[in-house]
């Protein structure tokens, strides 16, 4: 499972310039809520961590 999520980091911070980021929004907003709920919450600790080295 750990090996799994890491993959998911991994290929979520590949969407890394602002047009990458707005396709990836428009795949996500296709999906419901309990869908993307682990997606989301991984794009927030990326976002978050790079808030803090900004």
């Amino acid at each position: 499972m750990r090996q799994r999520s890491r993959r998911l980091a991994e290929e979520l911070a590949s969407y890394s310039t602002p047009a990458e980021r707005q396709e990836l929004d428009a795949i996500l907003s296709r999906h419901t809520e309990a869908e993307i709920a682990e997606l989301e919450t991984v794009l927030n600790q990326q976002a978050a961590a790079r808030a803090v080295h900004l």
